[in-house]
């Protein structure tokens, strides 16, 4: 595959050599692909994220603190039923 650059782009890489920072135009073309593979691999990530937010019910309304304090109490809600259930009464004599 070929590619052309414009001026200002053989210009970059051309700095990015003689600053000592890549070996060769090469090396630097391979770091700036990295970088987009990079890029393309979050922006995957954020739209799948948003699809999951998307389809994961009804949204709910109110400041963090607000809804941390609600699922902070329904956490305490659902542990107490789950200890209310494993408590073991003894057997009556």
């Amino acid at each position: 595959m070929s590619t052309s650059l414009t001026p200002d782009q053989e210009a970059l890489l051309e700095r990015a050599v003689a600053s000592g920072q890549f070996t060769s135009p090469a090396d630097a073309m391979a770091e700036a692909l990295a970088m987009l593979e990079e890029r393309l691999a979050k922006h995957a990530r954020l739209k799948r994220d948003i699809e999951f937010g998307l389809n994961s019910g009804e949204a709910r309304h109110g400041s963090f603190r607000e809804l941390a304090a609600e699922l902070h109490a329904e956490w305490d809600r659902e542990q107490a039923e789950l200890q209310g259930r494993a408590t073991i009464k003894p057997a009556a004599e």
